[in-house]
């Protein structure tokens, strides 16, 4: 008996890890943040009769419109999918299928529920589940559900020959060569990426900004690849279309289903609902967006602009199908500003508001931070955290996301809720003209209102505040000055509609107060 044996469950395990090469290598991989990929593969295949075979494990499940192949010499001709009887070359998974891909070989066979007895001999027959060994002067039959465990005592063969109905597409070519170069390339789902960002605080205007993107492959193995991480508002109209190309149902069913984008093949309904679950997750560019920890920048990402979308680059990317993984693409130090921000509930044009004053509760203040963005590169939309770094153990502040913030743009996020800065506002009607406008049939009052703002700052350090409020009415008179942005009031074409904003810089202990007037017809 040889001392080193081959197990068959062993051999299993390992060969489940291994992965059969696509015969195109991929070649570039250009992921959208909507859960879909636009794929390269270029490759030398060997053709037989004039044309080369890609079975049902390699068929790309394109979307509609999107799948082209080529050949840089401009021999490819026809290219056509169909099911066809082809013979596979698998690993015999069990027992008796090993059994009955090795007869003539010598084995070992361990029964019982812990493999107490043992049996060895030459494998004669399998047949039914039932597995016939010669040795020892005798011939036993022996059942596969009583094989603790099976050893071979020479090198097994592994593989078995199964045909079975596939769909393969075909290329063909119109000169026979040996050897042939074939360019494909398609848009598909189950691939996205998502860009996080972390914000290190360094004194009061400076920061360092770390951009990595995380990358969920559920489609297909990546290989030495390059990756493009892009940014940006992707157009594809068809992408809940299966190419007709893969389409293998009732032609009907699918020109009903192309009517009201429901086409799906069967073997990539779960790669569309992968990149469903992804798409919710991720938060996009919309058009109203327009270091420590972290490992080093990698030195070959690289970056360009393609009309309004821009493509972060990384070459050498190896990410089999299933995998996850996370690339730091860039960190640079930026410019900060502290800003705490208080938005005042904006006023009523109704009777009942005024007839009433009182003191309100003190108001909200949010303590933000501008960021300027003074790269060459966008920034993408997503999620930003935030921390101090001063001392020596960095320590969180807070989680918000960063919007989309074009080279030399700025961007806000939110940090925390300013407990130290009190805000505190009232209003009263100080005069009423009864009657004073009559519109539609109906009576409306001329009242006149004055606010006052109190504003204390308890903290140690001065700071920059903007307080901000929707009015209603014609607006009188202000001190401090305000800054207006005037906008169109679909509901009333009595009262104009002003954004304002009193942009405050108190210092350490300070109590200011803002007093305003404004004019507004009510019911």
């Amino acid at each position: 008996m040889r001392l080193s044996q081959i197990f068959l469950l062993s051999t299993l395990l390992l060969a489940g890890g291994l992965r059969a090469q696509h015969p195109l290598p991929t070649r570039s991989v250009s992921v959208f943040k909507n859960g879909t990929a636009f794929l390269i593969r270029s490759g030398q295949v060997s053709p037989t009769d004039g044309h080369f075979r890609l079975k049902a494990e390699d068929l790309p499940p394109a979307l509609f419109g999107t799948i082209w192949l080529s050949s840089p010499d401009k021999n490819l001709g026809a290219v056509s999918t169909f099911v066809d009887t082809v013979s596979n070359e698998v690993m015999a998974t069990d027992y008796f299928l090993s059994a009955k891909e090795n007869i003539g070989k010598r084995v070992s066979l361990h029964l019982g529920e812990k493999g107490e007895e043992k049996v060895s001999g030459v494998i004669r027959d399998a047949q039914d589940g039932m597995i016939a060994i010669e040795g020892e002067g005798q011939w036993l039959l022996v059942p596969v559900k009583d094989i603790h465990r099976l050893s071979y005592l020479e090198r097994p063969n592994w593989q078995m020959t199964r045909k079975q109905a596939e769909r393969v597409m075909q290329i063909n070519f119109v000169t026979p060569k040996p050897k042939q170069t074939v360019d494909l390339m398609y848009l598909r789902t189950g691939i996205a990426w998502f860009p996080q960002y972390r914000i290190d605080l360094v004194g009061e205007d400076k920061a360092m900004l770390s951009f990595r993107a995380e990358l969920a492959n559920d489609a297909e193995d990546i290989e030495n690849s390059e990756v493009n991480f892009v940014v940006g508002i992707p157009n594809f109209q068809f992408t809940n279309q299966t190419d007709p190309l893969f389409y293998f149902g009732a032609m009907n069913q699918y020109l009903n289903g192309f009517a009201t984008g429901n086409v799906r093949s069967g073997y990539a309904q779960s790669r569309a609902d992968m990149a469903q679950t992804m798409s919710n997750a991720i938060s996009y560019e919309t058009a109203s967006d327009q270091f420590a920890g972290l490992p080093a920048p990698a030195d070959n990402v690289e970056g360009e602009s393609q009309e309004d979308l821009y493509y972060y680059s990384i070459h050498g990317v190896t990410l089999p199908k299933g995998g996850r993984a996370m690339y730091t693409v860039f960190s640079r130090e930026i410019e900060v500003e502290h800003i705490y921000e208080a938005q005042l509930p904006a006023n009523a044009a109704y009777n009942e508001y005024y007839q009433t004053s009182a003191q309100t509760l003190p108001d909200p203040v949010f303590h933000r931070l501008k960021l300027l963005n003074n790269s060459n590169q966008p920034f993408t939309t997503g999620s930003a955290m935030v921390f101090r770094a001063d001392g020596p153990v960095a320590r969180p502040i807070s989680q918000d996301k960063l919007t989309y913030t074009p080279p030399g743009g700025r961007s806000f996020i939110t940090l925390t809720n300013a407990s130290d800065v009190e805000v505190r506002h009232k209003e009263n009607e100080v005069a009423r003209v009864v009657n004073a406008k009559r519109e539609n049939k109906i009576q409306y009052d001329l009242v006149t209102v004055e606010g006052e703002i109190t504003i204390k700052n308890h903290k140690s350090t001065d700071l920059r505040l903007d307080i901000r409020r929707t009015l209603t009415g014609e607006l009188l008179s202000t001190k401090p000055d305000w800054q207006l942005s005037r906008r169109v009031n679909f509901n009333s074409s009595l009262n104009p509609l002003t954004d304002v904003c009193w942009e405050l810089k108190p210092k350490a202990g300070e109590e200011i107060t803002i007093r305003y007037s404004y004019k507004i017809f009510v019911q």
